[in-house]
């Protein structure tokens, strides 16, 4: 059993069962009716999940797509975004997941890097991708959601719509996990940025460990606010949430406002908040409900040194932390049980990963000497295998 989980709670999936297609049917059928995705009203249950997913990715099939067709996926968060990158999974393609504030030459970089042939995007965006269209003639096939034209550029124009209009035939690609899944673009902060290559296994890799690093169970309930084109929101959160049977309450963006409220509202169990997003949280003026909510843990990255305590006193909720990357994996975790001595460390490696801590010339340091972390996997396919291109 997991720390934390309940009687039943955990499923464990062997490194080989690791793929879309296996997870996402052995959840549908263990969960079945039970909320998977809570979005502004709608709510999808795993079985629900399952049967769209299907249909999608039988849609897409129509306009081409077959296990190893490259997807740019431009979307801001709602449940399509979700669908369509679980159906390419399903597929056996691979979703490239691109930052919607992304244009100009940095847009055509993402596409043109990514050999993408198809693009689903919302139908707010194609003004910018118009303007890069002359210089990419390898992709063919755009997707839009929401209202728009049926051609842009030469280039037929499918509305979303029509992928739904395909049968509900389960689908399995035929992937293994070490085929590849996802291609995630680092920050580009030292230099041009890098398509991570991100393989079922890592993906679902990150999934379970999450599950198994924080104790997440079936009757909790993750807020997802960050954008689904990043690790965090795609696979420490949803994707998490699918390994644990867990559920997820999907925002369009991440709110000070509404925040708290939708928490309230939808009895959310667990948080992340990334960087400046605690900041914003603590900054935001005292409220006599600060402490009216069913939060049992905050995963915040990194941890807020000055404000440790007393953000966890005004809140009433216990503050984790985990340190990993996406280029990599996660490697490591700190729940709430490693205790108070410990609040300031980034946690205990995972059991896939050996850590290390290296001198220039890549000899281990004493215990206490800085140096470089140094990371990697004990299991093969845990860790992303490289970048593209």
């Amino acid at each position: 059993m997991l720390d934390g989980a309940r009687d039943g709670a955990a499923r464990e999936f062997s490194l080989r069962e690791r793929t879309v297609a296996t997870v996402v049917r052995t959840q549908a059928a263990r969960f079945g009716g039970k909320p998977f995705m809570l979005f502004e009203g709608e709510s999808f249950s795993f079985a629900e999940f399952d049967r769209i997913t299907d249909v999608v990715a039988n849609g897409l099939k129509r306009l081409g797509v077959a296990a190893g067709t490259h997807v740019a996926v431009m979307m801001e968060n709602k449940p399509e975004a979700l669908f369509v990158y679980f159906a390419l999974g399903k597929l056996g393609a691979v979703g490239v997941a691109i930052n919607v504030a992304m244009k100009g030459s940095l847009l055509k970089y993402f596409l043109e890097n990514s050999d993408s042939t198809h693009l689903i995007a919302d139908a707010g965006l194609l003004e910018r991708i118009e303007q890069v269209l002359p210089d990419l003639p390898g992709l063919q096939t755009l997707v839009r959601f929401g209202d728009g034209g049926t051609a842009l550029g030469g280039r037929p124009v499918y509305d979303y719509a029509t992928l739904l209009q395909a049968d509900a035939t389960p689908v399995d690609g035929g992937s293994t996990l070490a085929d590849l899944f996802l291609i995630l673009y680092t920050s580009g902060t030292t230099g041009p940025s890098k398509g991570v290559l991100s393989t079922h296994c890592h993906a679902i890799t990150v999934g379970v460990e999450m599950v198994k690093g924080f104790g997440y169970r079936e009757d909790d309930v993750l807020y997802v606010c960050l954008p689904l084109f990043h690790a965090s929101a795609l696979l420490n959160s949803a994707m998490a949430a699918m390994v644990a049977g867990a559920t997820i309450v999907l925002a369009r963006r991440f709110s000070v406002s509404q925040f708290w409220d939708d928490v309230r509202a939808h009895d959310v169990t667990l948080l992340m908040l990334l960087g400046a997003m605690a900041d914003f949280v603590w900054n935001a003026p005292p409220d006599v409900r600060d402490r009216q909510h069913k939060v049992r843990q905050c995963l915040v990255i990194p941890v807020p040194k000055h404000n440790y305590e007393a953000f966890e006193a005004r809140f009433g909720l216990r503050i984790s932390t985990l340190y990993g990357i996406t280029d990599v994996s996660l490697v490591a975790t700190r729940s709430m049980k490693e205790g108070a001595t410990h609040r300031w460390s980034v946690g205990r490696p995972r059991p896939h990963f050996e850590v290390k801590i290296l001198d220039e010339d890549d000899f281990e340091l004493p215990h206490g000497t800085p140096g470089e972390i140094c990371v990697r996997p004990l299991e093969p396919w845990v860790a992303a295998p490289g970048y593209y291109r």
